[in-house]
């Protein structure tokens, strides 16, 4: 049976789907107006669960008005090759420790992020979550435990795994001197991409991001929205994989 995630954007693929959300263990799907339930059917029927008729919500309205929400196949992943990893797990943490002098950071830290998952580390302020973040993304050396990204030994191939995860943090961190193109070659040179990889790399997140109007914008002139994509254009341009902090 396909996965509750998969059944969503198979029905927000539907021309007949106007959006679509996961719900508890099951996924709630507005239909454009006038659509009839073949399609939606004919997929509930494939997926052998339930389809159940529910009230409409205000914000099923609010959607409607917009034209409809997302499909559910992704600009970005059609231009990002698959990630091939020998394991179902992307990221794994086992006791992950960091202490500077006398405070201890991060301690004992244990979690593992699946392919395709989404994953939240939760805590006040001083938890030892960036701090978690930064390990990984090998800014900071731990001093006990072990982490792998995407198959990389964090102890043994810093650079290779750091060639793997892009990083965005909570706070804006582009730098407002530079416009976009350039927060862009600059990202992408970090992580020593060259020639037509670079090129053709960077040329992909303008498109997926429609960055095409504001390269020589800088950063700070930049409404929220697209700040946030070029963050986040930054960082796959970068690496394959993403966290955010």
């Amino acid at each position: 049976m396909p996965s509750v995630e998969r059944r969503l954007t198979q029905a927000l693929d539907l021309p007949s789907v106007s959006d679509g959300v996961i719900q508890g263990a099951g996924v709630r799907v507005v239909l454009r107006k006038g659509a009839g339930r073949e399609q939606i059917q004919a997929l509930s029927d494939q997926a052998k669960v339930p389809l159940v008729p529910v009230p409409a919500r205000f914000e099923d309205a609010f959607i409607d008005l917009l034209g409809g929400g997302p499909g559910g196949t992704s600009a970005l992943a059609e231009h990002l090759p698959p990630v091939e990893l020998g394991s179902d797990t992307a990221v794994s943490c086992r006791n992950l420790t960091k202490r500077f002098g006398e405070f201890t950071a991060t301690d004992n830290v244990s979690f593992e992020v699946q392919q395709g998952e989404i994953f939240g580390l939760l805590g006040p302020n001083g938890a030892g979550k960036s701090t978690g973040f930064k390990m990984l993304c090998g800014l900071l050396k731990p001093i006990a435990g072990e982490a792998h990204v995407v198959g990389h030994d964090l102890r043994r191939a810093t650079g290779a795994a750091k060639s793997r995860l892009g990083y965005i943090a909570q706070k804006f961190s582009l730098y407002n001197l530079l416009s976009v193109q350039q927060n862009l070659e600059f990202s992408a040179g970090v992580y020593q991409l060259a020639g037509n990889t670079r090129r053709n790399r960077i040329a992909e997140m303008i498109e997926t991001f429609d960055l095409g109007d504001w390269l020589s914008a800088t950063p700070e002139s930049l409404p929220l929205g697209h700040k946030q994509r070029l963050a986040l254009a930054c960082a796959y341009a970068e690496a394959s994989c993403v966290v955010s902090g």
